[in-house]
């Protein structure tokens, strides 16, 4: 190697070029800019990710709660509707244990007229217990 070679090779060197601090200073910005400008990108690219995400999250909770809503307001019309049926069964029931108070006797040949009970009211309550029982067929 010749000395020429040599003073070529180091002529580009930090210790030998002063313009080689102000280039590698300019590559190194350039770099850091493009480097920050990825970042900015990549950032906002997570950023809509996250806000999409946030929102399909947002509508399946808001679908549920409809959905728990409109189970909640079934399952109260139903609950209403047993305990007025069972408020119908227990005035039934009631009728019942009258008629039968009065029909019983020691003679199980006495017929509920001869004892005193009103044919019509028999006949409401047969009625009424009939159609409650057809209707729980159903």
């Amino acid at each position: 190697m010749d000395s020429a070679s040599i003073v070529s090779d180091t002529a580009s060197s930090p210790d030998t070029d002063p313009t080689y601090s102000m280039r590698h200073k300019r590559f190194s910005e350039d770099d850091a800019d493009e480097r920050r400008l990825k970042f900015l990108e990549r950032n906002r690219a997570a950023a809509a990710r996250c806000r999409q995400k946030r929102k399909h999250w947002i509508t399946s909770l808001e679908k549920k709660a409809e959905e728990l809503q409109n189970t909640n307001s079934r399952l109260q019309g139903e609950g209403n509707s047993l305990r007025n049926e069972v408020h119908s069964c227990e005035g039934l029931l009631g009728s019942i244990k009258i008629v039968q108070s009065h029909c019983s006797s020691n003679q199980p040949h006495v017929s509920c007229a001869a004892s005193g009970v009103d044919a019509s009211v028999q006949t409401a309550v047969w009625k009424h217990f009939l159609s409650h029982f057809i209707h729980s067929l159903y």
